[in-house]
């Protein structure tokens, strides 16, 4: 339920001389749910919902419970107590505008929670609720009131009957504001909320202070009246309550930007400040974001121009906007890590902690980069408000902010908040469709915020994933055998269809490959007791084999069959027959043979040991600020991505390269062992950036002497099957995360053998026999070749240059007006020469005039926009293309723009570009 801050504060902790701090509240919230009844204390999830893809990130504490609420016979413990962090931003979950200009929006927050699994009722979660605020935090009760759903008698009757509350003190709300719900499926069920009461009889004037709910539904699907509600055989509970709002509360200030996890980042931020007429609330949008993004980045999300990391990215840029406009000199990372860490203690933080030399240098490079931009930007917009040609009613044209955006890389937004500091606004509709036009003429797929945050249709979710909770769990046996007898104990899905369509028949028999746009095939998911096959995780591409089925007359046929990671655990999905086209026929209980591809299963294996031993190799060359942030594994190749800021030298990829092979030509066999992850941690083994580890045992691997990681993938026998590494290739993937590709073994042998096959055809094809015999002589031979080649063509640039720079074109120039003339150069000349004019001419583009460039089938229109009205170099080009058959452009600004017409290789004649060219100018 919405509330709003009322009136004068009374008398709470603050005042009554008992402040609570943020880690004396989380320790008393664990203390007494853990220590007094018996919680399990589970740590808190990632940022980045863990197996959840209708999330774009983690936004409440029962996120990590899903699987639990749906199956609570199946939860590891009955009650459990958390503080989990949380990030609302994007989609359907977003506070972004509100941040900084109100006392309880932010990106980043902690929940408190508590959950019950079938432990304990609706009276018990009420009690713990309301003991732990007025007798643990010591409110006073007569400034707390509570919500329930108008038709849930037994909690009204709970809240007045058992806990004591006066019935005034109980409002009974409608579903809109009680009833709580995972989705259009799934369970759900009515809710209480306890506030804290101003002293207002309005409850729309409270503070919701908790959030309780009683999962005790089970929703088929429909809303309100229409909902198809079954009741649950085990009822759950699932709280909720905010960190910085109940501190707010117990310090009686009811900003939660004045409590100890904002105040003193917001005091930094405003004592860094230089611009006093500036709006004060930016200095909290600074805090918020700020730490947000730290708290991301430390959970592996990376700035990116989609999904999370685009999000990321926007934060991040809100941060430095909000700082061009306060002030602040100082970078965002050097200014709020030392006070985030400050505020949120190792002890509790330990990742946050450790990872803060690389997450503040991701931090600082995003606002170093975003900073130039918009001074960059502030240069453009001011020039175009201020020159002669802006138009009087103070709004920046859409083409104009598109120009910007295209040619200039200005963001629309930026535009937008330059244009508003001077009193100016933007056409953004207008700017959008030219946006929108240009990605598809450029075949682009659409990023951002809109696409972030798709959830998983509901109709989806039930048919494939709604494994029976009854199913057995599934042993992975993939470790020790590629083959196995195996029970059916679940379908967890079945095909699309079970009569092969004429399309499908006909690429079968072809063996045509699948198109980018052609569906994926149906397979048959199930589960069974036991599998070899291992599923997608840890960046390893699931285990591609075959399953045999016996049928009722004693025929074995084999099926094609690839690992498949199901919520219910490690499944098999089953293709057709090739030869039949027919999927088996399988139900629980039914028997069949399960079989691993060695020979793909052990290149894979070696690609991921690989990555173990190129982790080690990077951190002994480039140093223990390195840290996974994410891989690939096939059968192929790998990609290992790292944090690092700085590209690698041909000098240290050597050094990578030639210490992996080191540590890979070891003969001892892997280690596996399996202990407690704070063992593990103590020996040193290192984790994935970002990822999540199960509270008990974890499975480490050490392959050789050297390296010791958490790892479930497959591996090598002994760190020598992985030999020889060779690594390909390295680049940026993201601020501050580089990315190596490489093979090893098999792969890289098979590499070795093609690379000296290409050095030897391209030896023999022009290198000598000399230079074939003997790779020292190649090496001078091209040596040779290359300065020749440079110095060639240094040669032909400057002649290039010198006639391009001359005052007529090499072909034919005609005016037609005193400010128009078309160039048509000739098409045997070098496409350098054309680029060497186009720069030419646009360098020397007088005021007023309009040149046209032809060039084989390429038209280029130059437009000094002083004295040439609304005539654009795009719609120019646009204008000509279109008239001779061409695309329509689509591309260029209103200064200049090229496109390309139809017709031969030679292009229209000198007659027909002139007679277009005059008719697109409306001469």
């Amino acid at each position: 339920m919405a509330s709003s801050a009322a009136a004068a504060a009374p008398a709470t902790a603050r005042a009554l001389g008992r402040p609570l701090g943020s880690r004396q509240v989380r320790a008393a919230f664990v203390d007494y749910f853990a220590t007094q009844h018996g919680h399990r204390h589970v740590p808190s999830a990632p940022l980045i919902p863990h197996g959840d893809k209708s999330l774009l990130f983690t936004n409440a504490g029962m996120n990590q419970f899903k699987s639990h609420f749906l199956d609570p016979k199946a939860a590891p413990y009955p009650s459990a107590v958390t503080v989990q962090r949380c990030v609302r931003a994007g989609g359907k979950h977003n506070d972004l505008d509100n941040v900084g200009y109100t006392p309880r929006h932010h990106t980043f927050f902690e929940m408190l929670g508590n959950f019950s699994f079938g432990a304990y009722d609706k009276r018990a979660a009420i009690r713990l609720a309301w003991e732990f605020l007025t007798e643990v935090l010591q409110l006073p009760r007569d400034h707390l009131k509570v919500s329930v759903l108008d038709s849930d008698r037994e909690a009204f009757e709970i809240w007045t009957a058992v806990m004591g509350l006066p019935a005034a003190s109980v409002a009974r709300l409608s579903a809109a504001d009680n009833w709580w719900s995972m989705g259009d499926v799934g369970p759900c069920g009515p809710c209480t909320e306890i506030f804290w009461d101003h002293g207002s009889n309005d409850p729309n004037q409270w503070l919701e202070v908790w959030n309780v709910v009683f999962m005790e539904h089970y929703s088929r699907g429909g809303t309100g009246p229409n909902a198809q509600l079954d009741r649950l055989d085990v009822p759950c509970i699932d709280t909720g309550m905010g960190l910085e709002r109940i501190l707010s509360v117990l310090d009686g200030s009811f900003d939660n930007y004045a409590t100890d996890v904002f105040a003193p980042l917001v005091a930094a931020v405003r004592g860094a400040a230089t611009n006093p007429a500036a709006d004060p609330a930016l200095a909290k949008v600074i805090a918020d974001h700020t730490k947000a993004a730290l708290f991301l980045l430390t959970d592996g999300v990376i700035p990116s121009a989609v999904h999370r990391g685009y999000v990321l990215r926007k934060i991040i840029r809100r941060a430095t906007r909000a700082a061009s406009v306060l002030g602040v000199p100082t970078p965002l990372a050097d200014l709020a890590a030392p006070h985030v860490l400050d505020m949120y203690p190792a002890d509790a933080f330990p990742d946050l902690h450790a990872r803060i030399g690389q997450t503040a240098e991701i931090l600082r490079a995003e606002d170093a980069a975003f900073r130039a931009l918009l001074a960059r930007a502030d240069r453009a917009v001011n020039q175009y408000v201020r020159g002669g040609t802006a138009p009087v009613d103070r709004v920046v044209p859409g083409d104009v902010a598109f120009d910007m955006h295209a040619s200039l890389g200005f963001p629309l937004d930026v535009v937008e908040w330059l244009a508003r500091d001077r009193g100016w606004s933007v056409d953004t509709v207008r700017a959008q469709e030219l946006m929108e036009a240009h990605r598809i003429a450029s075949g682009a797929s659409p990023t951002g915020e809109a696409t972030v945050d798709a959830p998983v249709p509901a109709e989806a979710s039930a048919v494939k994933v709604a494994a029976p909770a009854a199913a057995a769990g599934t042993q992975f046996v993939g470790y020790d055998t590629l083959e196995t007898e195996a029970t059916v104990t679940a379908i967890v899905s079945t095909p699309d269809t079970a009569v092969e369509t004429d399309a499908a028949k006909n690429k079968r028999t072809s063996g045509s490959k699948k198109s980018k746009s052609a569906a994926a095939d149906p397979t048959l998911v199930v589960l069974v007791d036991r599998t070899p096959f291992y599923a997608l995780g840890g960046g390893q591409v699931p285990d591609v084999g075959r399953v045999g089925v016996t049928s009722p007359d004693g025929t074995l046929t084999w099926y094609p069959a690839t690992g498949a990671a199901t919520p219910s655990g490690p499944g098999i999905a089953i293709s057709r027959d090739p030869a039949t086209g027919t999927f088996p026929s399988l139900a629980p209980g039914s028997r069949l043979t399960a079989e691993v591809d060695a020979a793909t299963r052990h290149r894979t294996a070696a690609h991921h040991s690989a990555t173990h031993l190129l982790h080690r190799a990077l951190r002994d060359v480039l140093g223990p600020h390195v840290v996974q942030a994410g891989s690939h594994v096939d059968a192929s190749r790998l990609t290992f991505d790292f944090t690092h800021t700085a590209a690698l030298t041909a000098a240290q990829l050597i050094a990578v390269q030639s210490r992996a092979n080191a540590l890979a030509a070891d003969d001892s066999a892997t280690a596996i062992t399996h202990e407690p992850i704070e063992a593990a941690r103590a020996r040193g083994a290192a984790m994935v950036f970002g990822d999540r580890y199960p509270d008990g045992d974890v499975r480490v691997v050490g392959i050789g002497p050297d390296t010791l990681e958490l790892c479930a993938g497959t591996h090598v026998a002994r760190a020598r099957d992985a030999f020889p590494v060779i690594v390909l290739s390295d680049r940026s993937v993201a601020a501050g995360t580089r990315r190596v590709e490489a093979v090893a073994g098999l792969a890289a042998e098979q590499r070795i053998a093609a690379m000296q096959a290409t050095l030897a055809a391209a030896a023999s094809a022009g290198l000598g026999a000399e230079a074939a015999a003997s790779p020292d002589a190649m090496r001078a031979r091209v040596e040779t070749m290359v300065r020749q080649t440079k110095d060639s063509a240094r040669s032909v640039t400057s002649m290039v240059n010198a006639v391009a720079s001359a005052e007529l074109v090499v072909g034919a120039t005609d005016h037609l007006a005193p400010n128009v003339r078309v160039e048509h150069v000739d098409p045997a000349m070098d496409p350098t020469y054309v680029r060497r004019r186009t720069a030419v001419v646009q360098d020397r583009l007088r005021r007023g005039e309009i040149v046209v460039m032809t060039y084989r089938t390429l038209v280029t229109a130059f437009v000094h926009t002083a004295g040439t009205g609304r005539v654009s170099a795009r719609d120019v080009v646009q204008r000509v293309a279109t008239a001779l058959g061409g695309r329509g452009g689509g591309g260029g600004t209103v200064y200049l723009a090229t496109a390309k017409v139809g017709g031969d290789d030679a292009g229209p004649g000198r007659a027909t570009w002139n007679e277009v060219v005059c008719e697109a100018l409306g001469m």
